[in-house]
């Protein structure tokens, strides 16, 4: 159960890449800044041949303390990830998110998702549903991503559809 929420940060990309909404939530409208960002950070999540690869292209993107949170409580900055996925040979075919919701500020932003992903991690498949929250700062170097937060299993699609 951990391990594919533990992967749900990996599903946006294929998702958005294939259009999903994203619904603006609170009283601020998104900066196309913001919504850049997202675009350009999420591809990196599922379009990648490599873990190398991917984290190569999701560096540049990231805050300098940057880090990851999981269900188990434990945070892990950049390179830990990296370490962690590459140990356990991360691999997911297929992924889709729904209910995608951006909440912006005057300086942090938060694209909270639920998710469903299919997959192989440390040698054993897996398929489930999660939910995850993307945490955005803007620095002096523009928008970054300062965090992913795996969250607590969602209910099902209310279509009852997997993906």
């Amino acid at each position: 159960m951990i391990r594919w929420i533990f992967l749900s940060l990996l599903i946006p990309a294929a998702a958005l890449a294939q259009g999903v909404e994203i619904r603006s939530g609170g009283s601020r409208a998104a900066e196309p800044e913001v919504l850049a960002l997202v675009k350009s950070y999420t591809p990196h999540l599922m379009a990648w041949t490599s873990i190398a690869d991917r984290d190569r292209k999701r560096r540049p993107m990231v805050a300098d303390s940057y880090f990851y949170h999981d269900l188990n409580g434990s945070d892990v900055g950049f390179d830990g990830l990296t370490a962690r996925h590459t140990k356990n040979d991360l691999k997911i075919f297929e992924g889709r998110i729904y209910d995608a919701i951006l909440y912006q500020e005057e300086s942090s932003a938060i694209l909270t998702y639920k998710s469903w992903t299919r997959g192989m991690d440390k040698g054993k498949p897996f398929e489930g549903t999660g939910s995850a929250a993307l945490v955005m700062t803007r620095t002096a170097k523009g928008w970054r991503v300062l965090a992913d937060i795996v969250g607590q299993d969602p209910p099902a699609p209310a279509n009852g559809k997997k993906h």
